[in-house]
């Protein structure tokens, strides 16, 4: 055979027989798996035993698994792919949760993202586990984003979230990328890059320590950026971190792919994550992706690839056994045991990492699953059942024909406790829910792994009542709740004619501490949890008046309680008692006449009380009396809204006399609109029996006893009030006013304006009653001022003292509803910068009845008091005693009867004020003398 023709045909026999047998696949031929970076084998014909496999590698890996250089490593801190509509950190435990918002959306970079609304405030917070940064440490991060507009430090992630404290990754309104310290204005700069409506991908690498131009690197889609701006050191707190916010500012657009390292990543490194996202097949941290790669069959093994063995294969060949070894995982819920039946797992021993999942409750760990058995691994379970569950790791050696069963929970509560009223924590407590019970820790906490629900709780603690309680959580909530408990339930409810009401709110106030709680019931009852103390109870109900009662609370006394009579609005209940007997007067008619400028109607009663309802807002004058009892005038205000009580006493006619009292000031000047009190002591309380006001001559009448001991409150503007006790045995007295010394202000007083409050010292009983200084410094001198009193208190009532130099008002709310004809003190204070602090005193009294003195003989007088002059009112004096002494001596009558009738017409004149007392008794002597000298002609 010519040897030109067989050497080509036994080359084309034998390229045949290589096909055949090397290259057209058989059922003997393994299969070659990509398993974290190398390849196992599984032979296909289920013989069994070991196989040389020779792989003549000639091609790279896929793109995407570039990516897998990151697998377990220990700089990766966390990576968000921001996927399923959840922002869970798939590298550490660094999980972040939906604030406002912030949803998921598909067909992003890469898979799903974020969009964040700046205009909800939207983004996401991240409890930080596991990052642990330092001042030292370098760090780099980098994201996919799409902004739809640009504003001033719009965040694309913060690390950490304390001012100051923490690192900002953000951009300017002019699109320059951002890197600095939480809040404080200094930061590093790139040039202006970023614009709107396009993906970039961003990152910021920091070399750690003090920060400049040369440390500080920004990428924009892989291409270093110039670095500008002042020099600082990142600091880090413990804060929660931010995706898509910075403290102050939120992103606006969409945000994909969020990874974070503490270390340097190369631009060689930032260039294969951008591919990667590019791609849109971005993978960290992920073992196993693309299954099979192919079957090859082959005698020898050779490792001939592009980048050489450094992927991990194994240049021995696979080892194929036919030893099978399993290991079973299930997972139950928490909170109540049931299975749950989809769930997936990552095992990871640090060089080898796997995922796998199941939808029947239960996951099967072979042998060719994992490298080897006994030995331990970090197993992490995650479910998205009902809603989604808390990622859970153990530590779990897997071992042949094991399992292992781990609960997994959606939601936590962690329940913290304070004592009513004072606030005090208390930090030994039980808490139970349903299905589950638990004890505080040592910091005051417990904790609860609970469902997504609605749940009520109990609580019990040494010392305190048990409490109660409810609350609501969500998937992957993890919340704080704050309970209160008591020493004493106090139970309030309300009546109105014998009928419960049901619809009312009520307030309680600690009268030591000014701690004050409202609560609202449709079913008329009210619980206050509370402690041993005196508080006032206020009460509103629709259609009924305001009410407040004062309630102590003693140590032991655990289920106090208390129940309101209710009135009607715009109502008085009145009480009519004898003076002198302390008894109601209920045997006679007593008459009450009362007029307001609307309205006007007499009421009668026989029992000595009277309820009247529907009266006009405002003041209302009141006549009271009897056959046998003098009359007396009260004058009352009706607030709207509200019911007030009046007592009025009456004294037996037979009993008393009408007493006239005069103020006047040391120069001997009548005080017209005085305010004259007088109480009389009854079973060791005083209590106000009449009130009047001054009339122009400065006088009052009053019907009172003149065996009786009175206590007299005496109150003129500009005049210190004069409290003294008096039997009244004569018919008339004065009573002279000492003015207030008035302060001698210094130059720099000059320039504070102050105002107090109320204006007038007259107020009517409220439940809060305003007192109040208002000052003002143009030049700023003022250190502090303020306004207090011990009325109603074991210690004094400070508030307000305001620090403003400029000045302000300072006030105090005093319950005065229980308080009438009550003088209350109040001091003011002002500090001046450099002089001593000014105090000045008023006195208030408290009062809803007025009593006008006008029924005595200078009724005339105040009739006509404005029409005549001081002379000619002398003269009108003069004229008409002469006269009656000029007919009387016409008549006979003996010249000393004339003259003392004309002396008496002049002391007439003198009483109502027309003469003065000196001029009376000059003008009377001479004429008593001039008649006596004419008689005696």
């Amino acid at each position: 055979m010519n040897l030109k023709i067989l050497i080509p045909t036994i080359a084309v026999f034998l390229l045949a027989v290589y096909i055949v047998f090397a290259l057209v696949p058989t059922q003997d031929r393994p299969t070659l798996a990509e398993v974290d970076g190398g390849l196992t084998g599984t032979n296909q014909s289920g013989a069994g035993g070991t196989k040389p496999i020779i792989f003549n590698w000639n091609f790279h890996f896929l793109d995407n698994l570039n990516a897998s250089r990151w697998l377990n490593e220990p700089t990766l801190i966390s990576f968000w792919p921001l996927d399923q509509n959840n922002a869970s950190d798939i590298v550490g435990n660094n999980d972040g949760s939906k604030v406002n918002s912030a949803v998921g959306v598909s067909n992003c970079k890469v898979e799903g993202c974020f969009d964040i609304e700046r205009g909800t405030n939207d983004y996401l917070s991240v409890a930080p586990v596991g990052m642990g940064f330092s001042s030292s440490d370098p760090i780099t991060e980098c994201a996919w984003i799409k902004p739809e507009t640009l504003f001033e430090q719009m965040g694309i992630l913060s690390v950490g979230s304390a001012n100051p404290g923490g690192t900002e990754f953000s951009i300017t309104a002019s699109g320059k990328l951002v890197f600095g310290p939480i809040g404080t204005g200094t930061t590093r700069t790139s040039s202006d890059i970023v614009v709107i409506n396009k993906w970039q991908y961003v990152c910021i690498v920091h070399e750690g320590g003090e920060t400049s131009s040369s440390k500080t690197h920004f990428y924009y889609n892989t291409i270093e950026q110039a670095s500008d701006g002042a020099t600082f050191t990142p600091a880090y707190n413990s804060g929660d971190s931010r995706i898509g916010r910075t403290i102050d500012s939120t992103f606006d657009g969409l945000i994909d792919e969020v990874i974070l390292f503490k270390r340097n990543l190369s631009r060689n490194e930032i260039i294969i994550l951008y591919n990667a996202g590019k791609n849109g097949t971005m993978r960290i941290n992920e073992s196993d992706y693309s299954g099979t790669i192919g079957d090859y069959q082959f005698e020898t093994f050779a490792c001939d690839t592009v980048d050489g063995c450094s992927t991990g294969l194994n240049d021995t060949g696979p080892v194929i056994t036919t030893d099978f070894k399993e290991f079973t995982l299930t997972a139950d819920d928490t909170y109540d045991g049931v299975s749950i039946n989809n769930f997936t797992v990552t095992i990871d021993n640090g060089s080898f990492s796997f995922n796998d999942s199941t939808e029947n409750g239960s996951l099967h760990i072979f042998n060719s699953t994992v490298p080897s058995f006994n030995v331990t691994y970090n197993i992490t379970f995650r479910s998205n059942e009902s809603g989604g569950y808390f990622n859970r790791t153990f530590l779990i050696n897997l071992t042949n024909g094991g399992s292992f069963v781990t609960d997994i929970f959606q939601a936590i509560a962690r329940i913290n406790i304070s004592e009513a009223v004072s606030g005090i924590k208390i930090n030994d407590f039980n808490v139970s829910v349903p299905l589950q019970v638990n004890k505080s820790n040592s910091s005051g906490f417990a904790t609860l792994f609970l469902r997504a629900g609605d749940y009520n709780i109990s609580i019990n603690s040494d010392d305190h009542l048990t409490t109660g309680g409810s609350f609501t959580v969500g998937n992957l909530d993890d919340k704080f709740f704050n309970f209160t408990m008591g020493t004493a339930n106090l139970t309030i409810t309300a009546i109105s004619g014998g009928s419960s009401i049901n619809d009312f709110n009520t307030s309680i106030t600690l009268l030591s501490t000014g701690f004050t709680e409202t609560k609202e019931t449709n079913i008329g009852k009210v619980i206050f949890l509370t402690i041993p103390g005196t508080y006032n109870i206020t009460m509103n109900s629709t259609d009924f008046a305001f009410a407040s009662q004062t309630i102590t609370i003693v140590t032991g006394n655990i289920l106090p309680n208390i129940t309101f009579n209710l009135f009607s609005t715009n109502s008085i209940n009145i009480s009519i008692f004898d003076e002198e007997l302390n008894e109601l007067i209920d045997s006679i008619t007593v008459t009450l006449i009362l007029d307001h400028e609307n309205q006007r109607f007499t009421n009668t009663t026989d029992s000595g009380l009277t309820f009247l309802t529907g009266l006009f807002d405002g003041l209302w004058n009141l006549l009271a009396s009897t056959i046998f009892h003098d009359q007396r005038e009260y004058i009352f205000t009706i607030v709207p809204q509200t019911s007030t009580s009046l007592n009025i006493y009456l004294l037996n006619s037979s009993n008393g006399e009408t007493k006239t009292f005069t103020v006047k000031n040391k120069q001997d000047q009548t005080l017209p609109d005085s305010t004259v009190s007088i109480s009389n002591k009854i079973n060791n309380t005083f209590v106000a029996i009449a009130q009047s006001v001054t009339n122009f001559a400065g006088q009052v009448n009053i019907f009172l006893s003149s065996t009786n001991k009175y206590r007299f409150t005496v109150e003129a503007p500009g005049f210190t009030t004069k409290v003294f006790d008096l039997v009244p045995v004569v018919d008339s007295y004065n009573i002279i006013m000492d003015p207030i010394d008035s302060i001698d202000f210094t130059t720099e007083f000059d320039r504070v304006n102050f105002a107090t409050f109320p204006v007038s010292h007259i107020i009517t009983p409220q439940e809060n009653q305003n007192f109040s200084i208002i000052t003002s410094s143009e030049v700023g001198l003022i250190s502090y001022f303020g306004l207090n009193s011990s009325f109603n208190s074991t210690e004094n009532i400070i508030t307000n003292v305001s620090g403003s130099v400029a000045g302000g008002t300072a006030t105090i709310l005093i319950n005065t509803s229980l308080f009438n004809a009550t003088t209350i003190g109040v001091d003011f204070f002002i500090k001046l910068s450099g002089e001593d602090e000014i105090r000045f005193h008023r006195d208030f009294r408290t009062s809803v009845f007025i009593t006008p003195g006008n029924h005595s003989i200078v009724s005339f007088a105040d009739k006509y008091k404005d029409r005549f002059s001081d002379v000619f009112k002398s003269l009108l004096v003069v004229i008409a005693a002469v006269a009656v002494i000029i007919s009387l001596a016409e008549m006979g009558s003996p010249a000393v009867i004339n003259g003392v009738v004309g002396v008496v017409i002049i002391i007439g004149g003198a009483i109502v004020g027309w003469i003065p007392t000196t001029t009376a008794f000059i003008v009377g002597f001479i004429t008593i003398g001039m008649f006596l000298l004419r008689r005696g002609d």
